[in-house]
């Protein structure tokens, strides 16, 4: 038997998703791959396939909290992964959970990208919510420049990351922070430092689902084997590569990368 203490153990408030690109599945495939233990929080279930979101319902607040607290009274609890809340009530039930549980590292993906433009995008008082309430607990928020613009009041990159950094979240990882046609941009943020870091990647062709997801469960998993914030975003940034390069057509839509792929080289 493997001792407990070799298995980190990620606790992941997130969406379940039938056809599996996203969200808690997304969560738990990326978690056992690297060696980690995910336990998923289900914050909503929702109805989509590879194409498009069908419908959304928000779980109560009851029985995220009630799942969430029977983990954390019997498990050690490494990280905390958050992608989507859905309502205002998940965000203030969340946010009362982590506020339990200061010395655990927090990873944000507000996974508002996937709902732009469709009948379930959020409104201005869900997104006030999230800015004010969760912004201040989290240690590394994931974020597509798109949703950075659409998070805060910024008209600008760089003024949206400062809002958010000055909400009292500690690092942010720009996703996508300038694009061209062959070469993809990210940049990581702290509220010390300002710029840390940037990186260059060679775009991989094509739209995936999933991919925050990953980039996010990853980081979360990394950060609870015990790196730092800069290593757990690089090694999470070169898994994610790898998965989005071995991606899969499943179904009539966009392709899900493949979180489960047998290469060990992450490089």
């Amino acid at each position: 038997m493997i001792s407990a203490a070799k298995v980190p153990i990620i606790l992941s408030f997130n969406l379940s998703d039938p056809s599996g690109g996203i969200g808690a599945q997304a969560d738990i495939e990326t978690c056992s791959y690297l060696g980690s233990h995910c336990c998923p929080v289900i914050t909503a279930i929702a109805t989509q396939d590879s194409q498009q979101i069908k419908n959304v319902v928000p779980l109560p607040t009851d029985t995220i909290g009630t799942s969430a607290y029977a983990v954390l009274e019997d498990m050690p609890v490494a990280a905390f992964k958050i992608g989507n809340l859905v309502s205002t009530d998940n965000i203030f039930a969340v946010a009362n959970i982590l506020l339990d549980y200061p010395h655990i590292p927090v990873i944000l993906d507000p996974m508002l990208r996937g709902f732009m433009d469709t009948p379930f995008a959020f409104s201005h008082h869900y997104l006030a919510a999230l800015r004010e309430t969760l912004f201040p607990l989290v240690t590394v928020l994931v974020g597509h420049h798109q949703e950075l613009l659409q998070l805060t009041h910024g008209d600008t990159l760089s003024a949206c990351v400062q809002e958010v950094l000055e909400e009292g979240t500690e690092h942010v990882l720009v996703v996508r922070a300038q694009e061209c046609a062959n070469r993809l941009h990210n940049a990581l943020y702290s509220h010390r430092q300002g710029l840390v870091k940037e990186y260059e990647w060679d775009r991989i062709p094509g739209h995936f689902r999933g991919a925050g997801s990953t980039l996010s469960a990853s980081i979360a998993s990394f950060i609870a084997q015990g790196l730092d914030v800069l290593s757990a975003i690089r090694e999470g940034q070169a898994y994610t590569r790898l998965t989005l390069k071995n991606g899969l057509r499943l179904g009539m839509g966009l392709p899900v990368n493949r979180r489960w792929t047998h290469s060990q080289d992450f490089k």
